[in-house]
């Protein structure tokens, strides 16, 4: 009897068991029918990619590739953006030049033929529009694009400006550093290097002192900008204008430090160098020596003139080179425009008219905007280290 107590005992508890276990699996069942377990979805930060135009400082990597200096080519849309009396005051200037410099012969770019009557026919039409459009353009020029250092089209674009710098037209022991007329008009004629005018007095005391500053690296600048508009001690202002040079090659001081490692390319403006000399006066000499090219001057009234001999007008006038792009010309140009932290922004279409050499601008790769005079100037110009594309216009 106990045997089979045992047996009905245990026979209860196994089916006991399997009704729990029944009755619990059902009630998880219901849970996962009525409450559904969601996982969390991933939390994604949307990142927005970066324009490689942006990365490149307005480079296009991708441009049909081109075997010759200039490239017929047809315009992308755009809409073109300008000031009316600044373009006319430069289209008139432009005019002037060519009237006054008429060359009989043709002038050859590559394949290119550019005559002198078309660059005049160009700045006669630009002078005498009150509207511009790419429409107007269209009818009216054939548009030759420039290669590039690169073949792609990518010009980079510098800028400059005309200084404003206080002076003493007589030597005392602050402004001690003076500023040269040209000694010698004689062809090949050996002029003494930068470190022997500056630093060893070389041209000192032969009564070819115009002026003084306080500051030798003011000067340097002045050198390399081309002139500069300098406020006597009795409040005249005059402009130092250009006139010649020792002979020497012209070497970037940017791009020594750049080498050495002193400022990191993406760093480099005038104001870091004006900076890094500041920080290492002891270091002055070698550096600004590095560049053995000299620049001399002669006062005129204050009025910023080009290589062209007509006054510069800010944002239309630019520096070439003229092996390149001819003085008198008239260009269609894709402007870089930047931020407020000079990082690339967009491209901006504007006429531009070569009326000014560089000294550093050389070869088909390179243009030297003039940003105009003073602060606004140095600002725009210190900034400006970017790319776009430029076409050559001539009439149809």
């Amino acid at each position: 009897m106990r045997k089979f107590l045992y047996k009905w005992s245990k026979s209860i508890r196994v089916i006991g068991l399997l009704v729990a276990a029944s009755f619990f699996g059902l009630l998880t069942q219901c849970n996962r029918n009525t409450v559904p377990v969601v996982s969390p979805e991933p939390i994604v930060n949307e990142v927005k990619p970066i324009s490689p135009l942006v990365i490149n400082k307005g480079k296009n990597l991708n441009a049909y590739k081109q075997s010759d200096i200039y490239y017929k080519d047809r315009l992308p849309t755009f809409q073109l953006n300008y000031s009316l009396p600044p373009l006319k005051e430069a289209a008139n200037n432009q005019l002037h030049y060519l009237k006054w410099t008429y060359k009989k012969s043709n002038q050859y770019f590559g394949s290119l033929t550019v005559k002198h009557k078309d660059m005049q026919a160009v700045a006669a039409q630009l002078s005498e529009q009150d509207s511009l459009g790419i429409a107007y353009l269209q009818d009216n020029f054939r548009f030759h694009r420039l290669s590039g250092a690169d073949s792609l089209g990518n010009i980079l674009y510098t800028g400059y400006f005309t200084p404003t710098l206080q002076v003493k037209s007589k030597q005392d022991s602050v402004f001690k550093y003076p500023f040269y007329k040209n000694p010698s008009r004689r062809k090949n004629h050996q002029l003494p290097e930068r470190s022997k005018i500056d630093y060893e007095n070389a041209l000192a005391n032969k009564g070819l002192e115009i002026a003084w500053s306080n500051r030798l690296f003011d000067n340097f600048i002045l050198h390399v900008q081309g002139s500069g508009i300098v406020e006597f001690e009795d409040g005249t202002k005059k402009i130092l204008a250009y006139d010649g040079k020792n002979g020497h090659p012209y070497t970037s001081i940017g791009k020594y430090l750049k080498e050495l490692g002193e400022i990191a390319e993406e760093n480099m403006s005038l104001s870091a160098i004006d900076d890094w000399l500041v920080s290492h006066p002891e270091r002055e000499q070698e550096v600004l020596s590095i560049n053995q090219s000299y620049v001399f001057f002669k006062l005129k009234d204050p009025v910023p003139i080009g290589s062209a001999n007509v006054k510069l007008t800010a944002d239309y006038s630019i520096a070439v080179d003229t092996d390149i792009i001819p003085l008198g010309s008239t260009l269609l140009a894709e402007i870089p425009i930047l931020d407020s932290a000079n990082v690339f922004l967009k491209h901006e279409y504007r006429i531009l008219f070569p009326q000014d050499r560089g000294g550093a601008i050389k070869g088909p790769g390179r243009i030297d905007l003039y940003c105009g005079i003073g602060a606004k100037g140095i600002a725009t110009a210190n900034s400006l280290n970017h790319y776009g594309r430029v076409w050559l216009l001539l009439p149809k």
